[in-house]
């Protein structure tokens, strides 16, 4: 099994994993006190520990060497997604762009691109400072939406977030990375398709009948 495909499996079972030990260590420390749910607890901590070390350690280790870069994403393909501009010269607004337009493919459920952005940038050039892509509702979305209206286009404000991520990369980008280099690890990932481990089947499955109806 190539690495990389190894490394999404592991990452959506450790997902689950966690998930499963929260949800029933809850439920055992009420019935029970003493080591046996302390232990629980820490074993749960070194979990997560080792979701957020191990799940791009395979690339992280020879790359920060050469690019001196640390990239974090919610899912391995945007994470590398983001890695790539970082090897190809590009700087973290590039490595940002990417990662949000992957994450629409691997994550949409979180990260859509119909939803709105805010960024906050720290440089050592300058103080922090913030892109602000708040935006807001349509005039004519019902203030009092029936339980019909939860969801879909007329349940969310105007979007902002490729806007946003257009501003971002040609205002404070590298000039290195163009439109189309950030954009296509999102393209290839939709187009030949990824790893869905247990975790993101799940969450897929639920919300599938929505998915479809709301495809665009």
């Amino acid at each position: 099994m190539p690495l990389t495909l190894k490394n999404n499996i592991t990452f959506d079972e450790m997902q689950m994993k966690i998930l499963y030990n929260l949800i029933f260590t809850a439920a055992a420390q009420k019935r029970r006190k003493g080591r046996l749910a302390r232990h629980r607890w820490v074993l749960i901590g070194l979990l997560m520990a080792l979701l957020c070390g191990s799940c791009f350690s395979w690339h992280a280790t020879a790359q920060t060497r050469r690019f001196g870069g640390v990239v974090a994403a919610a899912t391995p393909e945007a994470a590398a997604a983001g890695a790539e501009m970082l090897q190809k010269g590009g700087n973290a607004i590039d490595a940002a762009v990417a990662i949000s337009f992957a994450l629409a493919v691997t994550e949409p459920a979180m990260s859509g691109l119909g939803g709105q952005t805010q960024i906050l940038v720290f440089s050592p050039q300058k103080p922090p400072f913030v892109i602000n892509g708040t935006s807001f509702s349509p005039a004519m979305t019902p203030t009092q939406p029936d339980s019909g209206e939860m969801t879909g286009y007329r349940a969310t404000t105007v979007p902002s977030t490729v806007r946003v991520l257009d501003f971002a990369m040609r205002k404070f980008g590298s000039g290195k990375i163009s439109w189309a280099q950030a954009l296509a690890p999102a393209i290839r990932y939709a187009e030949r398709g990824f790893v869905v481990g247990p975790y993101r089947y799940l969450v897929w499955k639920r919300h599938e009948k929505i998915l479809r109806e709301h495809a665009s």
